[in-house]
């Protein structure tokens, strides 16, 4: 059942993170969320100066023995709940957090801890404003092709403008606001602050 008495067109999905270059995300609407990209052997990376295509070796080749594939970490997200929950396909694959760790000691420079563990499962819930900024930034890492939907139906920009509330200004702000929470707010706040300066 909903918590907002509200229509909630965007269903529930799921990403994986799936950096072009194996990098981590920094998910900008929920605190201190990092997910670990999904790694491959070779990425597909376009190169702009030369006009080609070209694969470029990723961690899998320059940590010999480390498996390929490696999925990456994901995001469920439930708008009309406004819930989400964070979690890492390693998480009871024990055989490959062990192929993981043997690889690794075995590179020169590197050590792990004794046991190689599985991010840690992490959920919660969110305001109405929080959530719709987080479908919006999840949509725009996914058409950058940082992340996949790997559950459920992608959103449009659309349906997601269309759910309640307002997009924030600053989604990773906690703490006091010192500008206007919403971005419809922004403009008017800078006028004024302009007309305050020009007359000082």
């Amino acid at each position: 059942m909903s918590t907002v008495e509200e229509m909630v067109d965007v269903a529930p999905f799921t990403i994986e993170a799936d950096h072009p270059r194996n990098s981590d995300l920094l998910i900008q609407g929920l605190e201190n969320c990092r997910l670990r990209s999904a790694i491959k052997p070779t990425k597909e990376i376009f190169v702009r100066e030369e006009g080609v295509q070209v694969l470029q070796p990723a961690a899998a080749d320059m940590v010999k023995g480390i498996p390929g594939n490696i999925p990456g970490m994901q995001l469920h997200i439930n708008p009309e709940k406004l819930e989400w929950i964070m979690s890492d396909p390693l998480d009871g694959n024990e055989r490959m957090l062990e192929q993981i760790k043997k690889a690794i000691d075995s590179h020169s420079g590197y050590s792990v801890a004794k046991e190689l563990k599985a991010v840690p499962l992490r959920k919660g819930s969110l305001d109405k404003h929080q959530m719709k900024t987080l479908c919006r930034e999840l949509l725009y890492i996914v058409n950058e092709r940082q992340a996949k939907i790997v559950k459920g139906p992608k959103p449009t920009m659309t349906d997601i403008e269309n759910l309640p509330g307002n997009f924030l200004l600053m989604s990773s702000n906690r703490n006091k606001w010192r500008q206007p929470r919403f971005e419809k707010d922004h403009e008017r706040w800078a006028d004024e602050l302009d007309k305050t300066v020009s007359s000082g």
